[in-house]
This record gives C-alpha cells, structure tokens and sequence, in this order.
C-alpha cells in the first residue's frame, strides 16, 4: 500500500507491506460479502450529501465605523484659536532660523476644501486603526 504518490522505483520501495513475494502463484480472490448493504429506496428523501470543498479563502477587511453618539462636540473660540504659525526645517535636530516660512489658518483654509481636510483626516485616522497592534 502506497503511502503517497511516487514516480521512482526508490520512493516505491518506501510503502507498508511491500510487494508480497509469494512462491505459490496467484492469490486467492477476495470473499465475497455475506450481507448485502443497500439504501432503501422509500429513505432515498433522507440522503445526505457533501460538497467537495477545494478550498475556503477568508477575505478580512478593515471597517472604520463612528458612533456619532459618543462623540463630544468640539467647541471653538477664536480668541483661543492660534491663527499663525512659524515652520522652518531642522538640521541635525536644531532648526534652521533663515528659512523660517509661516502659514496661517485663513490661508491654510483657501488652499484647502473642508471636504479634503475632512477626507485626508479619516484616512490617516483609518490607517492608524489598521495598524493598530492588537
């Protein structure tokens, strides 16, 4: 009896209860059943079959939901509200003072629809949560 699939005389000798080397010629036919076991064809309803399944791939995906309930409001006041803000590059972890640029919040609000900044935030929020170590 084969235990798996084999295509050279080597990985054919590797079987359980290799070739029966008999002296007395060919071997008796097998008996033959002394009951007979058949379905009744009136339980034929009753039948159960399997499905042959190949495979079974998951598919996950990453689903960012917001309950809305649970969300405090956010409140704004223009006096506590920084208008202005200095950038300027850092080299070798100090900053550089003669490339200092400065973008305010109006400016930063015609460049930018509220659709994009709201589009952009959701994004970087999902990509978060995607990598979120669980």
């Amino acid at each position: 009896m084969g235990l798996r699939a084999f295509t050279s005389q080597l990985l054919c000798e590797q079987v359980v209860g290799g070739p029966h080397e008999a002296t007395e010629g060919t071997p008796p036919p097998p008996t033959k059943p002394r009951t007979r076991i058949e379905p009744l064809a009136e339980q034929r309803a009753f039948e159960i079959s399997w499905p042959n399944v190949v495979r079974i791939d998951q598919v996950y995906g990453t689903r960012l939901a917001l309950d809305m309930g649970a969300v405090k409001p956010l409140h704004l006041a223009a006096h506590e509200t920084i208008q202005l803000a200095e950038l300027a590059p850092t080299v070798a972890g100090k900053a550089d003072p003669s490339r200092i640029d400065q973008i305010t919040l109006e400016e930063l609000g015609r460049r930018n629809r509220l659709q994009t900044v709201v589009f952009k935030t959701a994004a970087e929020v999902f990509d978060l949560i995607r990598h979120w170590p669980c």
